[in-house]
This record gives C-alpha cells, structure tokens and sequence, in this order.
C-alpha cells in the first residue's frame, strides 16, 4: 500500500514537473528564434554596434548581464527638502526582472491577501515614526503613489519606457514611462500605471489606473531651480472578507475556485489620492562655472558651499469610503461587523484628509554623490502643516447616495459627518561631518509644536566609516535614535457605521539602535527597537495600547554570489519580539534564487533561468478587515512555514526585457495550507509574461 501511494506521488510529482519544463521550453524557444532571426539581420546588414559606456561595462561584468550598446545616459533623482539630489543612473538589470509585483520588489517581505493590488502586511518590524500628522499606515500603499517617491528624470535624449505584464484570470498591468528635455534646462516627465487584477476567487478583483506629471527646470547659472509635479491615483479592490469554510480550501473540495462561499457578496473599497507639490531652490552664492547642463545639477565648483534657500509646497487630498450594498447576513459576519450603528443593509463609511504643508529650509548639505565635499555641512529650517479629516456614514437607507459622489469635491459625502482640523510647526536641523570624504558623521533633531502631535520631537545621530579606494570596497555603520509620536490618528478617533471610538492615548515613546557592515556584498545589520504604549488592533478590533515597553530584536543578512555563470541570492531576516501577545511576528523571514546565465547567438541573446522561493516561519499572522482597511490580532489560525516557489525564464533581446514566470509552481505538492492571512488562500499556480521595452529617441 505505501508503495502505491509513493509511486503515485512521485508520478504526480513528474507530471506536474514536466508540463512546466514544456510550457517554459516551448516559450524560451520561440523567443530564441526571434534572436536569431535578429542576428542574422545584423549579419547581413554588416553594421557595427557602438561600444558600451564605461559605466554600462562595469555593470555588465558584475551581473553578467549584456546590456543594449545603444543606450543613452538617463538620471533619476527624487525631491527632499534640502535640494540635495543624488543622481542615479536608469538601470535595467534581468536579474529579478520577473518579480513585478510590489510586495517582491519592497525591501521587507510582505504576507498578502492572494491576489496583486489587495492589502498586505509586513513579515518583518521597521518602526513607522514620520514627522507630522499622520492618520494611518494603509494597507494598499505598495500599490499607491507616494509623493515623497515621485522619480524626476534627466535624459540625454527623448527616453521612454513601456512594460506589461499578464497572466492568470486576465490580469493585466501596463506602465508608461517618458521623459525629455523640451529646451536647456527644461524638462517633462510622465510615468502613467494602469492594472486590472480579477482574482481567482468571488470578489477578489483589484484596479487602480494612476500617474503623475513632472517640470523641473533649471538656470543655465545653476542660480535658480524649480521642480513641480501633479499625480492622480485612483484605486479600488473588491472585498470578499474570505472565504467562509477553511476546510473547503484546506480539503481542496473544490478545484474551482469560483464556487467557494466567501463572506462578503456585494462590498468595495475606493480610493482616490490627488497632490501637488512644487518646490524651488536658490543658490546665495554664483557657481564658477557659467554653463550647468540640467543633467549634473550638482556640480559644485568650490570648497566652501554657502548654500541655499529651499521653498517646498505639497498638497493632497486622499478619500477613502468602504461600501456594502448587502449586510443582511450580518450575523455570520459578526468579526467583520460586530455592531451595526446605522443602517442595517447598507454601508457607506468614507473618510477625506487633506493636507498642506509648506517648508522653509537653509541648507548647504550635498549628497554623498557629489564631485566635492565640504567638511561640516548644516541645515535647518522649518515646516508648517495643516491637516483637515472628514468621516461620513449613512444613516438610513432612504438617505443612500450615489457612491460615486464620494469622489466630489464635496467635503459631506453622506448623511452624517464630521469634520477636524490641525496645524502644527515644526523645527528641525541636521549637522552633517566628513573627513577625508570616507568618514561620516550626521546628527538630526526635529519637535511638533501644536496640534494631535503637539510634543512629538526625534533626535538621531549616525557614523558611517567607508573602505577601500574611494570608499567603494564597504562601510561600517551605526544608528542611535530616540523620539516621542503619537499613534496614529486612527487610533485616536474613528466613526463608522460599525465601529466609533473616541480615546484618548498617550504617545509612543521609542528608542532605536542599528548596527551594520556592508562589505564586499555582504551585508550584515542588527537593530533594536524598543516602544512603550504600543498601539494596536486587539482580538476585539478595537484599539489597545501595550502595558509597559515592548521589544524587538531584529537580524538582517544578504549576500549575491556568482560564482562562474551562476547567480544565487539569498536574503535573510531574525526576529524576537519580547510581547508576542501585543505583536506577532515571524521569526525567520527568507528569500533565496538560483538562477543561470546564458549569452546566445552572439551575445543577442541573454538568458537567466532559475528558481526562487519565499518562507516564513509560522505565527498568529494578524487577520484582515475590510470594512476598517486594516489587519488586528488573532491566536486562532497559525500561518506560514511554507514556501511559495517559483520557477521563472529571464531574457534581453537589445533593449527589451521579457520574462516567463511560473509561479507558485508547487501549490498543492505539500497540501492545501498556504494561507498567508487567515481566510485568504494565497495564489495558485500560474504563469505570468511580462515585456520591458526601452526607446532612447
């Protein structure tokens, strides 16, 4: 008997083997012959390609990757308030290429709901502790805009870029991307990103359509520059609460997953986020150099900078609204709707902030980047913000509105409202210290005067010691920090159709400490959190505020090996939390590939296949309400000590990048238990292609 049920496994197991292996075969194949056809064309033309730039070259020899020769020297650089732009060059590495998906691409490791554009949740602690208001840390914001992440671009000539990706229910994502220089020291930019996610399961569908629009130009004197940009971000998910029965999944009872029960029919969440932000700088004293290209803004041409005055305004309005047009089985739904305070059928709870901030700063801070270094560098300034929240609920189902009316320029967007509003000042300063350009030293401080965060302050202090010729080989690290903040506003007051709290809490005091060495592409870091009054969902879904301090205890290890044509990168976390009763965390957190290089057909094509896998160890992993767009405490369900592997077929053909992944090629080898939050499966097995086109014209 035991024999049979071995041989039956093991041909399961080679069945499902060699059907990927074929359906991979078949693609690498079809693309290997476009390549050749290509070669063949170049061979016939006799035309020679140019040579690589020097900088392309060395990034060639480091990931073995055959870069396009036909590329053109591209910038981008994000906006801070000191104007103190580091330049990076546009890189378009293969390796990783086929992890699209924000929650693969972030730096931490995130647990997710089982489809692209849902909610999802860290697998590992970073402390949260932003200057300002702020109402909460959402859920969808790997999928959202940022503006303090907008990507202004430099270009040489025109630049574009497209890339789309599709795979299983007909999920579909396309991002534009475009830049140039209109006239000297003039420039546009335009990144546009639209995604349609259906999901495998009832109401699982996710969408947003978003984009921003950049200026920024530039005195050929360097004196005087201006940057401006305006996004849009429009985003909704369809919410399903989970499925109803884990054993259905668990069991695999069936196959289609269409015909699982879930506990939401007719609920969505909407999203729309709009800003604005412009910012100018000038500089007190003329540069030497009478002619600056907008592409190096920061030439600096002497010892002592005495440095600039830096004006930047932001403005956005972010409104979310929940709505459920079918609550009347509210009562298998009592962990999604405890308590009904208005109507019982319908749900329309929507909230709006708005927020305005204007920042006045001195500064003669350079980035590390710069051609020169002036040894003590300063600055300081100030900031003033204004934050308006509005909460609207329907009261009656004879007072339901158009939902689409959450979206006006309406402040009331339902029968019941209310409004708040905060301002608040807030100083800060940062001294900066370098000798002989490798050693580092960097104090910062800031205080909130008035408003919710009246009393908030952070004082942190840095030392960075760099190796090597020119500080290339490593560096050394250390961070201390310490600082008082409120929770976040959530915490503090909600009012909804099913949940109202009014507290009053007290502010998080937190103390931080990391240590690190980044050498020789090891990297190796520890940090130490510590927190009193942690603020938390609790088991009830209501706010909790920890009894005395909690810790954690964190190790970060990585490291990218290639030896000959292989490339094998690991990636690991260790984690302890001193309370897990107030917070649950994993404690091992891993990410690992292996993947191998293939140079074809003269080098026109390039390939890398391999096979990467994701684990965590297993934990209370925190459960997820729709109606509150936000994950609370459970110890009912353990989660995780899975992996979710994925084989995948990485290739460069000139400047286009295309990639087949099979992923999660191994759901159901180990049984049915890989939910990542409870009462949301994670992904099936399916195939994703994904194309990245680049055009310098």
């Amino acid at each position: 008997m035991l024999t049979n049920v071995t041989f039956l496994l093991t041909f399961h197991l080679l069945m499902k083997f060699l059907k990927t292996a074929t359906l991979l075969s078949i693609l690498f194949l079809s693309l290997t012959g476009y390549a050749q056809i290509l070669n063949r064309q170049q061979s016939q033309s006799g035309q020679q390609e140019g040579t690589e730039g020097d900088q392309d070259t060395k990034a060639k020899e480091k990931d073995n990757s055959a870069i396009s020769p036909d590329t053109a020297r591209v910038q981008i650089y994000t906006l801070n308030m000191q104007a103190a732009y580091t330049l990076l060059p546009f890189k378009a590495p293969l390796h990783n290429f086929q992890d699209y998906d924000p929650v693969q691409k972030a730096g931490n490791m995130y647990a997710t709901l089982g489809n692209a554009g849902t909610a999802s949740l860290p697998l590992t602690y970073r402390l949260h502790a932003d200057p300002g208001f702020t109402y909460s840390y959402g859920v969808f914001a790997l999928y959202q805009i940022n503006q303090d992440s907008i990507r202004y671009m430099l270009p040489e000539k025109p630049f574009s870029e497209l890339r789309y990706v599709m795979g299983k229910a007909k999920e579909q994502q396309l991002t534009i991307v475009h830049s140039q220089q209109v006239r000297k020291g003039l420039t546009i930019g335009l990144n546009a990103r639209f995604a349609n996610s259906p999901g495998l399961y009832l109401r699982q569908k996710s969408h947003f359509a978003s984009g921003y629009f950049t200026v920024h130009y530039v005195l050929p004197s360097n004196r005087y520059g201006v940057f401006t940009s305006y996004m849009t971000d429009k985003f909704y998910t369809y919410e399903n609460g989970g499925i109803l029965y884990d054993s259905v999944f668990k069991d695999n009872t069936s196959s289609k997953r269409q015909e699982v029960l879930v506990h939401l029919s007719n609920s969505i969440n909407r999203t729309k986020n709009t800003g604005i932000v412009l910012q100018q700088y000038i500089n007190i004293q003329k540069q030497k150099s009478k002619s600056v290209d907008s592409t190096d803004l920061l030439t600096r041409t002497r010892r002592f900078d005495a440095g600039r005055f830096i004006h930047t305004f932001k403005y956005s309005r972010l409104t979310s609204a929940f709505q459920d047009d079918d609550q009347s089985h509210a009562g298998i739904n009592y962990r999604i709707y405890p308590v009904t305070y208005g109507d019982s059928i319908h749900t329309l709870d929507s909230i709006y902030h708005i927020h305005i901030e204007n920042n006045l700063v001195y500064s003669n801070i350079e980035p590390d980047t710069a051609t020169s270094s002036t040894p003590i560098q300063y600055s300081f300034g100030i900031s003033q913000h204004f934050d308006k929240i509005g909460y609207g609920n329907l009261v009656s189902q004879a007072n339901f509105q158009d939902p689409a009316s959450i979206f006006s320029r309406t402040q009331i967007v339902s029968s019941s409202s209310k409004q708040e509003q905060y301002t608040q000042i807030i100083p800060f300063g940062t001294l900066k210290g370098i000798i002989a350009r490798k050693t580092y030293f960097l104090a910062n401080g800031r205080l909130s005067i008035g408003g919710y965060n009246s009393g908030d302050y952070e004082l942190s202090g840095s030392f960075y010691q760099h190796f090597g010729p020119k500080g290339n080989a490593g560096r050394i690290f250390l961070v201390a920090t310490k600082g008082l903040t409120h929770p976040d506003y959530f915490f503090n007051r909600y009012i909804s159709n099913h949940f109202r709290w009014d507290n009053s809490l007290k502010p998080q005091d937190y103390e931080l400490g990391t240590a690190g060495i980044d050498l020789l592409g090891y990297y190796i870091a520890v940090n130490f959190t510590r927190i009193t009054n942690y603020t938390f969902l609790n088991s009830s879904m209501q706010p909790e505020q920890s009894v005395g301090g909690l810790t954690i205890t964190r190790a970060d290890a990585s490291k990218i090996f290639r030896p000959g044509k292989w490339i094998i990168d690991t990636r690991f976390t260790y984690q302890k939390v001193s309370h897990s009763g107030v917070l649950q965390l994993p404690e091992l957190v891993a990410r690992a590939s292996v993947s191998y290089n293939l140079l074809l057909f003269n080098n026109v094509l390039h390939a890398q296949v391999g096979i990467s896998t994701q684990y965590n160890s297993a934990y209370y992993a925190d459960a997820y309400n729709p109606a509150l767009r936000m994950f609370y405490r459970q110890d009912s369900l353990l989660t995780g000590n899975y992996p979710f592997c994925d084989a995948f077929i990485n290739m460069r053909v000139k400047r286009a990048r295309i990639f087949f992944k099979y992923q999660h090629f191994n759901a159901g080898w180990f049984g049915y238990n890989y939910e990542m939050i409870p009462g949301y499966p994670g992904a099936d097995a399916a195939l994703k292609v994904g194309v990245s086109w680049v055009f310098y014209d």
